[in-house]
């Protein structure tokens, strides 16, 4: 009887260790993570100078970050992965993360090289080619009275008629907004002066009136 105790208890001890051994990983396997840094430099005849905001990709897992304005990246990634060094103009790079031992840093400097392409030189006419040229030419017509209609377009009286309908400048606009601005500020927590209790406000007011500025006016174009 003893001895089919000690067989039960040999067996699930031997069932035991091994379901732990199964779901346990190895030292060797486990995954080692790699604080990866480096600078990305633009190489060319001339040196090299950082390059910013170029994109620093882990296909592995499909993300990816940019450097700084300096050039400089940082990202956590497994020894082993394979980086992809890109930026619009340049060739991609691709780069192997070393194995640095677990919780690790390593630094790296990278150079990329310019990626150009030289297109023969094409001439782009308005007419489709050379023997066309000389009829087209001739056949324009070009009447003597363009000028006198193009400084009648532009007179001052003309502009000042247009000028009503046409939209503020976004430059001016926002000034005046900004001066709404400081003005709400200096009055922020009071009561703001009104015009209605100013004299001299009262006097421009009637003598508006006495001129018909409140009138609505029919403008016309100017002859």
């Amino acid at each position: 009887m003893w001895m089919e105790t000690i067989s039960r208890t040999i067996i699930a001890t031997a069932l035991h260790a091994a379901m732990i051994t199964a779901f346990t990983p190895c030292a060797s396997s486990a995954q080692e993570v790699v604080q990866f840094s480096g600078k990305v430099y633009a190489a060319d005849v001339r040196g090299s100078e950082p390059l910013p905001y170029a994109q620093v990709a882990v296909p592995r897992i499909r993300q990816a970050t940019y450097t700084n304005e300096l050039g400089f990246f940082s990202l956590a990634v497994r020894a082993g992965d394979t980086l992809q060094l890109s930026f619009l103009g340049f060739k991609t790079q691709w780069v192997a993360v070393p194995s640095a031992g677990k919780g690790a840093s390593v630094y790296e400097e990278f150079f990329l090289q310019r990626d150009t392409f030289e297109l023969e030189p094409a001439t782009v006419y308005a007419i489709p080619s050379r023997e066309h040229f000389r009829p087209e030419f001739l056949a324009m017509e070009v009447k003597d009275d363009a000028r006198a209609v193009a400084e009648k377009n532009l007179s001052p009286e003309v502009l000042a008629w247009i000028e009503p309908g046409v939209p503020a400048d976004p430059g001016a606009a926002l000034g005046l907004y900004f001066r709404q601005e400081a003005t709400n500020a200096v009055y922020r927590g009071q009561f703001k002066p009104t015009e209605i209790f100013n004299p001299l406000a009262w006097i421009k007011f009637i003598e508006a009136l006495k001129r018909g500025d409140f009138k609505k006016k029919k403008s016309k174009p100017p002859e």
